[in-house]
């Protein structure tokens, strides 16, 4: 018997955002993984593609955000003093 669904989906993930597939698990979300902006596009277009399924009412700005380079809250995180 091939891979399960979500062993398929788990590969997916691992393979686009170059992660070690052990460090996902049911309960990881696309943030914790570092997926928005264009990398949430590209994930969902993959999909798409491989799993035959239709994506195209799916508004990827209904739920993710811009690129994640250009989130306005990383100057923030680059000015925090380094312990």
């Amino acid at each position: 018997m091939g891979p399960t669904l979500k062993e398929q989906l788990i590969e997916l993930i691992a393979e686009k955002q170059m992660i070690a597939p052990n460090s996902i698990t049911g309960e990881s979300t696309f943030y914790q993984m570092g997926i928005d902006g264009d990398d949430a596009v590209e994930l969902i277009e993959e999909f798409s593609e491989r799993f035959g399924v239709d994506m195209s009412g799916f508004v990827c700005s209904r739920y993710f955000g811009p690129e994640a380079a250009w989130n306005p809250l990383i100057f923030l995180l680059l000015e925090a003093p380094v312990a």
